[in-house]
This record gives structure tokens, C-alpha cells and sequence, in this order.
């Protein structure tokens, strides 16, 4: 029988070959047949010498040889074929990749969107399409003007959306005082709003905005459908732009300003005005008076972060006032809010209020407000403190010794450094005195173990409490607010059954053990149906001591806690 010399084993011998017609075949992995394998060994021993090979073997490593010279010329051959197919399987790759893309394009599901819900797509870009302090309207950059380029469809649907055209924000300065073409672009602006209301930004950082400002000018015949007003500019200057306008504008419901950041002059040391206070000190004259909104008998909503002295209000409407980023005596501040009967949520710096030359002698009367539910003290960072926190925490707190709130929900202190207990006296304080039922607090301010539980005895509606400034927190307070079935049946109440939320930071010294133990006993209360809310979420922070055998939050861990939320933080 004639020896198989060839380089491929019997098994791989008949491995059909990659074919360019039938494309499915693959070349396998093959391997060297036994006598390749034995020659190539004998040969390798013969390298290193110069000792021929012997003469039975000779013969046979010539044809083996040969075999492999041939194969090598097919391999060759194959790889030529291979690569004019991955070629031509490149330009075809590449040919479906421009298909599937257009054809991904031309599906996209957003060609099939209704004309309403793109209408409302492009709405929602336009009101959040810049973290700028507003959108100039006479620029085609702006994403309305956009929109309408990208197609003919997009086109026909943004300048039929009057919803797009309704924000309409102007720079009212020395370089667009004349009349310019590019007016052609407010007034169409204009055209596409139909009849729907308006938000006006009005802009200025000139001394004074001429009446007769063309801007102003084609603005005059919308003022009634004005609901929304933005500014940043001088309360005087401001005046000026809307005097005319005075009547028609009744129909604003919103007000925002965003003139300027006030330098505290030490206005706890006798600064006898607001307006001194906030830079005006040198006006021998008494300060213009915006009275342009007298007769808005809609505007509820207000953010001021001007003297609010400066301005005239329809008061009795007004239902949320945000007074930040400059300074007010209390007496003024006290003025407005009075007037303020119908005011819902108040928002004022705490580090805004000052007490004026005679503040501090004043007798101020109980400050009712009947309607006000949520209360929030900002920890403005833009004002520069005067004589420090100590002097501040006085002036708040005697601004709320004078609050009566009996609709109170919420109050957010958000004072971040306070290191005294008179602010979280008078907040308690305010809750006897207002008879409200308190369901979120939050406060920085510095609370004692008597405090806290004053706190959650007296204020049983509680569903939020974070109390970010604890002096110390042993076991007792922890035990205050265990759930005991065993006395549902008396007169003793568990403490803060609608507590959802709770968290706390400060010196914690009390017994994990305790606390995880206080947790478990109100969500079996909850589970076993007892009028006690499901406690979701607690959150930890201790600074100096820190809870005794901490190993115990573990248990938090535990199939019992499931849905239950426990953060601790060092």
C-alpha cells in the first residue's frame, strides 16, 4: 500500500474547501497528518547537525515535501479567493449600512407622532431650551425659530403651535432702542401666539428704558394677555416700562425678578431702612414705587429678590411670596405680610431679615395668617453675613414669635450651621401658639433630647421629620417613639403615628439595638393593622459619638425589613 504522505490527517482530508459561489462552507481548523508530523521531527533533529537523513526515510521526506509545496500554492490561491470576497462583502457591508440607516430614519417612530403630541414635544423643548437668564426673542437661534427649519412637516407644525410662540423674553438696552428690521421678528412672534397668554421677559442694565421704546411699543397691544412677567431690572426703571401699561395688565398671575445680589451694610447695628440696606442709602429723595401691578387682581404668585417696599400689590390675591437675595427689616416685612391674607407658601431668607433703628423696642402684634401651609427659611448664599449666625438666629427668631399659623403643614430650615436653640424654641414656640398640624419639619437648628421629644409629643401629625443639628441623642428619645401594643387600649398613644420619614444627625450615643428594636415594633404595629403609618425610610449621621454595638443595624438587613430604607452615614 502506498504511504499517505500528505500534510493534512485522513480525517480532514475530504473537508470540503471554501467555495465564492456557495459562500456557506467554512474552512475547519485542521491538522498536520502523523507522517508530516514524524518528518518535521526528524528533521528538527537533523538541524542542529550535518548528518544527512537515512536513506529509508529519504525517499519519503522528498514526496512529503513535495505535498506540502502544493498545498501551500492552494492555500495561496484560497487566501486570494478570500480576499476578493471580503472585499466584495465590505462594499455590500457597507452598501446595507446606508440602507438600514436611512430605512431607521425614514421608521423612526417620531414620523409617525401625531401633529398634537409633536406640537407638545416641541413645546417642552422650547420652555427648557437654555440655562440662560432668558432667551432673546429677536434671535432665529433661539430653538422655536429652529424647529421650524428642520422640515417642511416641522415647519407647518411649529408655526401652527401657538403654544411655542408664547414665551417672548427682550433686552431692552441702548444697542435695539431704535427701530430695527429685526422688529419683523417680534412681530411675528407675536402673530404666532394667536390669542393664548403670554410670559414676558423684560431685561434691562441702562439707567432708564424709554417709554417710547419701539419693543415697548409693540408690546402694548398684548399686555392683556400678559400672564407671566420676568425682570431684571431696577424697580424705578421698571415703572417706567409699564406705567402705560398699568390698566391692561391685570391679567398677570405670575411675577419673578432677578435685579442684582444686596451687600449686607451691618444692618444689625441700626440700619434704619430696607432700602439703605440694600444699597440705597445715598437716595435724598424717597425711592420710586412700582404700582404698575395695583390693579392685577390675579397675581398670586411672587419672587422677589428686590425691596419689597418698592412695590404695590394687589395683596388680599396673593397666595406664594418668595423674598430672597436681599436684605429686609422685619417691620417691613411684617407690613407686607399682613395685608397677605390669602398667603399660601412663604419662602424668605433667613439671612434677608434685619432689625431696623427701632425694631428692636417695637412691640409687634400676632401676625395671623389663616391659609399659610408652608413655611421655608433659604440659607441664601449670595448674602454676605454681618455680625454672624448668633445675631441672625435672634432676628429670626423674633420674627416668628410674632407668627400665628394654624394651617401650617411644613417648615424647611434650611440653615445649615446654626450652633444655637433659640430658632427650635420659637419654632415650638409657633406650633403651641398656632395649634397646627405640623406633618413635615426640617431644621439645622440645634435640638437637646428635651427638645426632641417636646417635639414629638406635642406634634402628633408628624409624617416628616429631619432634624439635622441633635446635641445629643441617648436611648430615651428612641424609646419615646417604640410602638407597645399592650397599651393601644389606654389612654397612652404611641408617639408620631403617622411618621413616615425620619432623619437624624448629630452626637449619637444611644443603642443600636434599642433603635433597630424601635423600628421593628412600629412595622409590626403596621402589618397587625394598628392605626400606625409604614415607617419607609431612615437616615443617620453622627458626628462625634457615635451608637453603641453598631453591628445591631445589621437586623436591617433582614427579610422583616424588606421595603424599609436605612442609610448611615459617619
Amino acid at each position: 500500500m502506498q504511504e499517505n504522505h500528505g500534510i493534512l490527517s485522513p480525517k480532514n482530508a475530504k473537508t470540503t474547501q471554501l467555495c465564492f459561489k456557495c459562500r456557506n462552507k467554512t474552512v475547519p481548523q485542521t491538522a498536520l497528518s502523523e507522517t508530516v508530523a514524524k518528518y518535521l521531527a526528524a528533521a528538527d533533529s537533523l538541524v542542529g547537525s550535518n548528518d544527512p537523513p537515512l536513506g529509508n526515510d529519504l525517499d519519503a521526506m522528498r514526496a512529503s515535501l513535495t505535498d506540502a509545496e502544493i498545498r501551500i500554492q492552494e492555500i495561496e490561491r484560497q487566501l486570494k479567493i478570500l480576499e476578493e470576497q471580503k472585499e466584495i462583502l465590505e462594499k455590500e457591508k457597507g452598501s446595507l449600512s446606508n440602507y438600514t440607516t436611512v430605512q431607521k430614519t425614514v421608521l423612526n417612530p417620531i414620523r409617525r407622532a401625531p401633529v398634537e403630541v409633536l406640537a407638545d414635544i416641541f413645546t417642552i423643548c422650547v420652555k427648557n431650551a437654555t440655562s440662560d437668564a432668558y432667551e432673546n426673542a429677536l434671535k432665529i437661534q433661539s430653538v422655536r425659530w429652529v424647529l421650524s427649519h428642520v422640515c417642511t412637516r416641522w415647519r407647518a407644525i411649529s408655526l401652527t403651535t401657538a403654544s411655542l410662540w408664547t414665551n417672548i423674553e427682550l433686552e431692552l438696552n441702548e444697542n435695539n432702542a431704535a427701530f430695527s428690521p429685526r422688529a419683523f421678528l417680534l412681530g411675528l412672534h407675536i402673530q404666532r401666539s394667536k390669542h393664548l397668554p403670554l410670559e414676558i421677559g423684560l431685561y434691562s442694565y441702562i439707567p432708564q428704558v424709554p417709554q417710547s421704546h419701539y419693543l415697548l411699543t409693540m408690546l402694548l397691544p398684548t399686555a392683556s394677555r400678559w400672564e407671566t412677567l420676568h425682570t431684571d431690572m431696577k424697580p424705578e426703571c421698571l415703572q417706567g416700562c409699564l406705567a402705560p401699561m398699568g390698566p391692561f395688565i391685570s391679567s398677570i398671575r405670575h411675577f419673578y425678578t432677578y435685579h442684582g445680589v444686596a451687600v449686607n451694610p451691618n444692618p444689625v447695628q441700626g440700619t434704619t431702612t430696607t432700602a439703605q440696606a440694600n444699597g440705597n442709602a445715598n437716595d435724598q429723595s424717597d425711592p420710586v414705587v412700582c404700582d404698575a401691578f395695583h390693579q392685577s387682581s390675579l397675581l398670586h404668585d411672587i419672587i422677589l429678590r428686590e425691596d419689597i417696599c418698592r412695590f404695590k400689590f394687589s395683596a388680599e390675591r396673593i397666595h406664594t411670596l418668595v423674598l430672597i437675595n436681599t436684605f429686609y427689616a422685619i417691620s417691613d416685612v411684617l407690613s407686607a405680610l399682613r395685608s397677605m391674607v390669602q398667603l399660601q407658601e412663604f419662602t424668605l431668607s433667613r439671612h434677608a431679615l434685619f432689625l431696623g433703628q427701632d425694631d428692636e423696642e417695637t412691640y409687634y402684634p400676632p401676625l395671623h395668617l389663616p391659609d399659610l401651609r408652608v413655611l421655608t427659611l433659604a440659607d441664601d448664599k449670595f448674602l454676605q453675613l454681618g455680625d454672624g449666625d448668633e445675631d441672625q438666629d435672634l432676628v429670626v427668631s423674633r420674627f416668628l414669635d410674632v407668627l400665628v399659623l394654624p394651617s401650617l403643614d411644613a417648615i424647611d430650615d434650611e440653615h445649615t450651621n446654626s450652633a444655637d436653640t433659640q430658632n427650635f424654641v420659637a419654632f415650638l414656640s409657633l406650633f403651641e401658639r398656632s395649634k397646627c398640624h405640623l406633618k413635615s419639619f426640617s431644621t439645622s437648628t440645634t435640638i437637646s433630647e428635651d427638645g426632641f421629644i417636646c417635639l414629638v409629643r406635642d406634634n402628633p401629625s408628624l409624617v416628616s421629620l429631619d432634624l439635622r443639628g441633635m446635641d445629643e441623642m441617648r436611648n430615651q428619645p428612641i424609646t419615646e417613639l417604640v410602638y407597645r401594643p399592650d397599651q393601644a387600649g389606654s389612654d397612652w398613644q404611641c408617639l408620631l403615628p403617622a411618621l413616615e420619614s425620619l432623619e437624624l444627625h448629630g452626637n449619637m450615643s444611644f443603642d443600636a439595638t434599642v433603635f433597630v428594636d424601635m423600628v421593628e415594633s412600629r412595622l409590626k404595629g403596621y402589618r397587625e393593622g394598628a392605626q400606625l403609618a409604614r415607617i419607609t425610610e431612615v437616615t443617620l449621621k453622627w458626628s462625634g459619638d457615635s451608637p453603641d454595638d453598631e453591628a445591631a443595624f445589621d437586623r436591617f438587613n433582614d427579610a422583616f425589613f424588606v421595603g424599609f430604607r436605612f442609610t448611615a452615614k459617619e
